[in-house]
């Protein structure tokens, strides 16, 4: 509890310097460590999603923007935050918080999105309760973000490998975009 008041308190009053020195370290780990296999555990993850929560110890909208941009990775060989059971809901967090976001971190999420359900990748992800959550909030809360990043066309791809109730939702949504 100490821990949490404390990192609550840092983000009300220093919300940029809490997420450099503070919630990013602590999702990505740094280059010179062994990053294979690293991923945040789920107590991490519950108290930095405590601190995102709107209320009056939240982080800012600025600051989750800057987090964002620190935890998605910018290309094949960067390490942004692994998506997992633990992280995904973090993630969901951070975009229904609705930040204003670049168009770089957008576009890097809808790929990110299209790579996960890609059939190289791990099937179990398709029946992702959590993953497809975060599939439909960056769909339903950045939609004409993503239509101006020209990321609507590899998302429709995407959402039949969906193997979810909410694939039909998801589906829907971009189509009207």
């Amino acid at each position: 509890r100490s821990l949490t008041s404390l990192i609550a308190s840092l983000a009300r009053d220093r919300p940029m310097e809490c997420v450099d020195a503070v919630l990013v370290p602590s999702m990505v780990p740094k280059l010179t460590h062994a990053t294979e296999g690293w991923e945040p555990n789920r107590f991490q993850c519950e108290l930095i999603s405590r601190v995102l929560r709107s209320g009056r110890d939240s982080l800012s909208l600025q600051a989750i923007a800057l987090f964002m941009e620190h935890v998605l990775p910018t290309d094949t060989n960067s390490s942004g935050v692994r998506w997992t059971d633990n992280t995904m809901p973090l993630l969901t967090t951070c975009l229904n918080r609705r930040p204003a976001f670049s168009q770089v971190v957008i576009a890097r999420m809808a790929d990110e999105i299209v790579d996960m359900l890609s059939p190289s990748k791990c099937k179990s992800i398709e029946k992702s309760m959590k993953f497809a959550t975060l599939f439909n909030a960056l769909v339903s809360k950045y939609g004409p973000q993503l239509k101006s990043a020209s990321k609507v066309d590899p998302l429709i791809e995407a959402v039949p490998r969906l193997k979810s109730f909410m694939s039909k939702t998801i589906s829907t949504s971009l189509k009207k975009l």
